[in-house]
């Protein structure tokens, strides 16, 4: 399983995960060996060491405001309470790990390991992942989009991600996931000529099609660095036929999820 995946162009690390135990189970025998070399306590103290103050650095560096952490929180349209929470949870994992680390060194940097292991997992579960999933998973872009059109409107869906599918909040009509814009295009038209003031699209910015009158589109967010817009219906132009090209490329990475 480990050479299929260092020779496939697919590096997801999911698919790693099922040999993980067999993995354990094969290294266990040789660990009171290893434990037992300076060399090996010294390079998992400086594991430790690193990851503590990697923390700390970064979680120092939002809560100060830093030029970088704006940049970053802005392209994913994270507010400012979100970020202050996730740089504590990241300074306080910092101050938890170079406890652990003082504790331990040198004999018990072992359990010095296991024990800052199990904590980063914890304050990923309980404070970081939930900070960030509203941002990460288009949660929070997917509840603007539905409360803005109502919880009667039908949503299509044309360039998206399919994250933007599974966050959706009511079932969602595509025009085909792996078809050129153009094509997608033409069959949203249609789709929204049946019934103009009920449906909407869910756009991707760059995607947007000539046959829509821009001042009805709505710039709903952006999510994983990528610009949304919705168009009601009444903004499709009836009987439009965009020319070859206008919208017919797709984005390379459409389809993988930042």
């Amino acid at each position: 399983m480990l050479a299929f995946f260092s020779v496939s162009p697919g590096k997801r690390e999911v698919y790693l995960f099922p040999m993980l135990p067999a993995l354990c189970i094969a290294a266990a025998p040789l660990l009171p060996g290893l434990l037992r070399r300076q060399v090996t306590r010294s390079v998992l103290a400086g594991y430790v060491g690193i990851l503590a103050l990697a923390a700390l650095a970064l979680g120092a560096g939002l809560l100060d405001g830093a030029d970088w952490a704006m940049r970053s929180a802005l392209e994913r349209g994270i507010d400012a309470a979100t970020m202050q929470a996730f740089a504590k949870w990241l300074c306080g994992f910092g101050l938890a790990a170079m406890a652990i680390l003082s504790w331990a060194r040198p004999r018990r940097i072992g359990i010095a390991v296991v024990a800052t292991t199990a904590l980063l997992w914890t304050v990923h579960g309980l404070g970081l992942m939930p900070a960030l999933d509203p941002y990460s998973s288009s949660a929070r872009l997917m509840q603007r989009v539905g409360q803005r059109i109502g919880p009667d409107a039908e949503l299509g869906m044309v360039a998206w991600r399919e994250q933007n599918l599974l966050q959706a909040d009511r079932p969602v009509t595509d025009f085909g996931f792996r078809q050129p814009w153009d094509v997608q295009w033409q069959r949203a038209g249609a789709w929204l000529e049946q019934a103009p003031r009920r449906r909407w699209l869910f756009v991707l910015k760059q995607a947007m099609s000539p046959c829509v009158d821009p001042r009805q589109a709505i710039d709903i967010g952006e999510s994983n660095r990528n610009r949304w817009q919705l168009v009601p219906g009444t903004a499709w132009k009836p009987g439009c036929v965009a020319p070859p090209g206008a919208a017919s490329a797709r984005d390379d990475a459409q389809g993988n999820d930042d």
